[in-house]
Order: structure tokens, then sequence, then C-alpha cells
């Protein structure tokens, strides 16, 4: 082929040559244009739907020995934290503790898939309640390098009533959103989970955006009014929020708006005051102490708590009348430690 090309080379400079000797002009060269490779989605449907089922059926199996060295091959992100955490508080609380098993049907209909151009790839997925659960589930799978595979980066509910906006794929794949942009929309998917931080935090502020009334922040004020009542009067429990550390992700909406996926951590601290004694148990107590069904006595120390949750949001376009933030979907709550000091 070296050969080949050389003599095509040279011919070609013989040509120009005589040409020019014959004092005619010399023909114009053609100026080399980069190939315009088309745009596409990662992968197809068809291929995914196996791809994914494929990833889901190997995490569940994971599952049974909570083996957190085969995690790596099939999750990712906060899916990794998560079920490693969900593992070691099995393994403490034995059969007494139990967490979710994967769906591993897609919704007909129900996939979304990035474009092939660049890295982390993205997908996203509606899938079929598990047998027994009315509730639906939504999965964020990423892909974060050419020939790595696709692994499961979340699992959340859908809340009832919530509906997985549709998300345009066609023959170009889904358009991601970058974690700051906010071009086109409400909220930048980061000032999204900032400004939800905030507003769990404080009751009221949510940084100049508005936000529906959801579960999860209704469930959240719970536990923290609940924590507090029964130290009353003998101590203090307080409830502070915090961004996590993986994502946001977010995928643009049929209707330009966006569906964000972010990761929310909580903490909660426990203490008695100086003439009381608090006793915690329950998962806490067991996961401080080390031993199931175990509690934990604070005489002037402390007990934290952390846990954290996946939660999804629609965001509305900019355009939108209506700006308003709902929370569609959150992952169970999950305590990553608990510790006294």
């Amino acid at each position: 082929m070296l050969k080949k090309g050389m003599g095509l080379a040279l011919t070609a400079a013989l040509a120009a040559g005589a040409l020019a000797g014959c004092g005619e002009s010399e023909p114009p060269v053609p100026k080399p244009t980069a190939a315009k490779s088309a745009s596409r989605p990662a992968t197809s449907v068809e291929n995914f739907m196996k791809v994914s089922k494929r990833v889901l059926e190997s995490v569940n199996a994971t599952d049974k020995d909570q083996s957190t060295d085969k995690l790596g091959a099939t999750t990712t992100g906060p899916m990794t934290v998560i079920r490693q955490a969900q593992y070691n508080t099995k393994r403490l609380l034995g059969d007494s503790y139990k967490f979710p098993a994967l769906a591993t049907e897609v919704t007909k209909n129900r996939v979304a898939i990035s474009s092939s151009k660049g890295y982390p790839r993205l997908a996203m997925t509606v899938m079929n309640p598990l047998k027994g659960n009315n509730l639906p589930t939504m999965d964020v799978f990423a892909q974060g390098k050419a020939r790595e595979n696709w692994k499961l980066w979340g699992s959340l509910r859908l809340f009832p009533g919530a509906e997985f906006p549709s998300v345009e794929g066609g023959k170009t794949g889904a358009e991601t959103v970058a974690a700051e942009s906010d071009k086109g929309l409400a909220a930048s998917p980061k000032k999204t989970i900032e400004a939800y931080v905030n507003l769990n935090k404080t009751g009221s502020d949510s940084q100049g955006l508005t936000f529906s009334q959801d579960a999860l922040r209704q469930e959240l004020k719970q536990t923290a009014d609940k924590n507090a009542a029964a130290v009353n009067g003998a101590g203090k429990s307080t409830m502070t929020f915090a961004v996590g550390n993986e994502g946001p992700v977010a995928m643009r909406t049929s209707d330009g708006g966006a569906v964000v996926v972010a990761q929310l951590n909580y903490f909660t601290t426990i203490s008695s005051d100086s003439q009381h004694t608090v006793t915690v148990g329950d998962k806490a107590g067991s996961i401080a102490s080390g031993k199931a069904g175990g509690k934990v006595t604070l005489d002037g120390k402390t007990l934290t708590t952390s846990n954290t949750r996946l939660v999804a949001f629609k965001v509305p376009a900019a355009k939108s009348k209506d700006k308003t933030i709902s929370v569609i979907g959150s992952s169970d709550d999950v305590i990553l430690g608990a510790q006294v000091q």
C-alpha cells in the first residue's frame, strides 16, 4: 500500500509539471474538509433494553451475597455508595432489614438515550413495577468513557401521580444538560438542587425558585419534628442538609424543560443536656453501636447520622408561564453512617 501511494503521488507531480511546461494555468487544489459525523443515539433502544436488563440482573445477583467488590462492575456514582451502605446495614441487621430489589423490565417507549457525541453518556428509563408494587421506578445509567460498559448510576421511585416527562431522542439522541447550564431553563440543574437543599434547611427560602409541595420534603420534616419531640426536655435534635457529591445529571424534555436527578445528603444530630441522658435505638443505634438491636446512651455526647437520597426534579422551560419546579421521585432513605462523639 505504501508503494502504491508513492506512485500515485509521483504521477500527479509529473502531470502537473507537463501542464506547467505547456504554459497552461495550474488547476486549483481542492481544500480538505473535515468529515462531519452525524449525531445519533449512543446505542439503539433495542440494544439498550438488553444491556440495562443484564446490568440490573447482575446487581440483583450481587445483592444476594452483598459483595461490595463486585459492585464496581455494574454500578457507578451514587448507586455504588448507596448499595454499599445498604449491604453494610444488611450484614449488621440481618433479616430485619430489607432493601428494594431492582426492577429489570423497561416500560415500552420509556427510554431516553443521549447522543453518541462525547462522554459520559447518559440514559434514563422508566421500569415496570415489580410484582406486588404499584409504583414504577426510574433508573439512570451512565457510560463513563469509550469501551466502558454501561453502569447503573441511580434508581428512584416515582411518586404516586407523578409522570416521567417526555424526552425527545429521535435520530440524534436525547440532549443532556450540563450541571451549571440554565440555557432555556427556569433554573440550572445545580441551582435546582442547591435551592431545594436550602428550602429543606430553612423551611421557606428556595433562593428565588418556586417548588411545588412534595412527599419527600414532607417526610423529612416529619422525621425532624418527631426526633425533636422525642428528646424534648432532655436534649436536642436537629437536621441539616447538603448537596451530595454526585451529579446532578439532566436531560432536556420535549417541552424544553429538563428532568434532573441529584443527590441530597442530610445529617441528624441528637444530644442530651447536662442534666439528662438520651438513649437512641433503631437503625441509628444499631449502626452506631455496631450491634443488631444495639442502643447508644448519650450523656454529654452527640450522635450524628448521615443519610442520603437521590431526588428527581421536573424543571420547566424558561419560556413557561408557570416556572414551578416539581419533585417527581426519590430513592429510599439510606444511612451512610452513625457515630457518637
